[in-house]
């Protein structure tokens, strides 16, 4: 790329150069007083401008250029200090997912099913519940809109996801029944 503008700046300044010359050639000069060739003058005057044009070019490119890859860089920085944040809080949460996993251990799956009152979970559990998905819903959402990686997200998570959902898809079900079918639109991403 910087020898693709080294060699349009030689291209354009070369022949710019022999007009030049070719004009202060053709002022002529019979006595004290001059005459001009005036339409030489005149094409130095358009080849000034094509050059001042054409480096207005390469500067606007240039800058062009630069402000493209600070917002590039700039957007890569925002993404992954959103995805560090968002690695944070659900590292911070892991006393909520060890709670559902106790479920899992203690065989409490179909708890949440109101056919079984017996079954109930506890406040702590619907808490952690609450806590968990609605936090893994934040994570699908912010894939969806691109401001993290599918991949990179997955890739740290996906084992705990997977197991994590088995567990928590009746109670999911349960408070979409109740709360509406939107709740946690993202989640499932």
């Amino acid at each position: 790329m910087r020898n693709t503008r080294i060699f349009l700046l030689f291209f354009w300044f070369v022949p710019f150069l022999l007009s030049v010359v070719a004009i202060l050639l053709h002022v002529r000069s019979t006595t004290l007083e001059a005459t001009f060739d005036w339409p030489a003058i005149g094409t130095l005057v358009t080849a000034l401008s094509s050059i001042f044009v054409m480096l207005s070019y390469f500067a606007i490119q240039q800058q062009a250029t630069t402000a493209q890859d600070q917002l590039s860089h700039s957007t890569l920085a925002a993404k992954t200090s959103i995805l560090l944040a968002l690695f944070k809080d659900i590292e911070d949460e892991r006393e909520e997912r060890s709670v559902i996993f106790l479920i899992e251990n203690n065989q409490r799956e179909g708890a949440i099913d109101d056919a079984d009152p017996n079954k109930k979970w506890t406040e702590k559990e619907l808490k952690a519940a609450n806590t968990v998905v609605a936090r893994f819903n934040t994570a699908g959402f912010l894939i969806v809109i691109k401001l993290i990686d599918r991949e990179l997200f997955l890739a740290e998570w996906r084992d705990n996801l997977c197991r994590l959902d088995s567990i928590l898809q009746h109670y999911i079900a349960r408070e979409r029944k109740k709360r509406g079918p939107n709740l946690w639109a993202s989640y499932d991403r």
